[in-house]
């Protein structure tokens, strides 16, 4: 099973393969069983949805990096607007993960492994063997 700090190092060697046409935002949310609670996503961590659609949005949102980090930062900060922002689910049990727009999120209070697999497109992450061969580049 893999935490969200796997699937988000495993999802950058992904997107190596998979780049977007423009740039884009993403959340990522791990999930255990069948379903993501959309609620309770809201509930804990409201700043997060928000933000994913100021950021689509005409608002936009501004972010500073923070200097304490031990990672070298690309820059200071950044403002984005009107940019594709996804929530990508990774379903643990499936080893699958979907990349949904923030305005296709549907206003329920959980989003399910079926409900996902009917309406967005399944992407699996790069083999062992594909990720020893992939260009260190981006």
């Amino acid at each position: 099973m893999l935490s969200e700090a796997e699937f988000g190092t495993l999802f950058s060697h992904w997107l190596r393969e998979n780049k977007p046409a423009h740039s884009e935002n993403y959340e990522f949310k791990i999930v255990n069983h069948n379903s993501f609670s959309l609620r309770g996503w809201h509930k804990k961590q409201p700043h997060q949805p928000r933000s994913l659609k100021q950021a689509s949005g005409a608002v936009g949102i501004f972010h500073k990096m923070s200097d304490m980090s031990m990672d070298v930062k690309p820059f200071d900060a950044f403002f984005t607007r009107d940019t594709p922002s996804l929530l990508v689910i990774w379903f643990n049990k499936y080893k699958v993960f979907f990349c949904i727009p923030v305005e296709n999120i549907p206003l329920t209070d959980s989003i399910s492994y079926d409900y996902c697999k009917e309406h967005f497109k399944a992407c699996t992450l790069l083999t062992k063997k594909d990720l020893s061969t992939q260009k260190v580049e981006f």
